[in-house]
């Protein structure tokens, strides 16, 4: 929930110059979405990861940096304002690569995620407003580049959010091993379980992710699908504290998914659950 706070001047010696992003922006496909997860109670942080569909993945589209834009406006009557978000970008130059990914990203509902170089990254675009693509094209004395503007043209009262969550740029890490699971961030920060015959419990060991990273379990069922359990992890596999929503177990069923976030404090490593599916 959502307290009225006052907001001060933000820090920094000049808080409004211009924020300098990522030359590569990423764009996935809301279709091939498997999990979309939701905002925290006061609306704009999404702490869980997006995890896409078997064998689907967001990728990257190269922009000039000075010519990345996401503005957004609003309209409608004092009782319906509507929240309307555009991202701009330009791909510079006419190469085959480029005009391919224009014509096969054409009419598909999408999200894209921006990054400043101060590590935020700004997520437009969501399951029931999602963006389009409409290009345009300069070829002349002046340039040669492809303008890429994604609008949403579903109305939502939503701003663009806060995404803390991880880039699928590739497939899930196969964990082979049922316990202890370590949580290697070094590699990745989604993880896919073997399926296995035998029920045993999941234990983690607190390895290099950072506090406050987030990670993704995935389960592979099985005749006996592993399970997480609430509380502190077996001797031997390091003291980390699972906490669970409810105190609710979690099985690794095929397809079932656990989000969790790293928090240490007062001598102790927690995993604390954001959502699962």
């Amino acid at each position: 929930m959502y307290i009225a706070t006052s907001v001060a001047k933000p820090a920094g010696i000049s808080p409004g110059s211009a924020s300098p992003k990522k030359a590569n922006v990423t764009i996935f496909d809301m279709d091939d979405v498997a999990f979309f997860p939701v905002r925290d109670a006061k609306g704009i942080v999404i702490s869980g990861n997006i995890l896409m569909k078997p064998g689907k993945r967001m990728v990257q589209v190269y922009s000039t940096r000075s010519k990345i834009s996401a503005p957004y406006e609003s309209d409608g009557d004092e009782d319906s304002i509507n929240v309307k978000p555009t991202v701009d970008l330009q791909h510079p130059g006419n190469k085959k690569e480029g005009r391919e990914f224009i014509q096969n990203w054409l009419g598909k509902n999408v999200g894209l995620i921006l990054e400043t170089c101060d590590g935020q990254k700004e997520l437009v675009g969501t399951p029931c407003a999602p963006l389009q693509l409409k290009p345009s094209k300069q070829d002349n004395n002046d340039g040669l580049f492809h303008m890429l503007k994604f609008e949403a043209f579903a109305s939502s009262n939503l701003l663009p959010a806060l995404y803390e969550g991880e880039l699928a740029l590739g497939n899930p890490i196969a964990v082979t091993v049922t316990a202890p699971m370590g949580v290697n961030t070094g590699l990745g920060n989604v993880f896919k379980l073997g399926a296995t015959d035998t029920t045993s419990a999941i234990a983690f060991v607190w390895s290099s992710i950072p506090n406050d990273g987030v990670f993704t379990v995935i389960g592979s069922g099985g005749d006996g699908p592993l399970t997480l359990t609430e509380g502190p992890g077996a001797a031997g596999f390091g003291v980390v504290s699972v906490l669970l929503k409810d105190g609710i177990d979690w099985t690794a069923l095929d397809g079932a998914h656990i989000t969790l976030k790293a928090f240490s404090g007062g001598g102790t490593n927690y995993f604390i659950e954001q959502s699962r599916g």
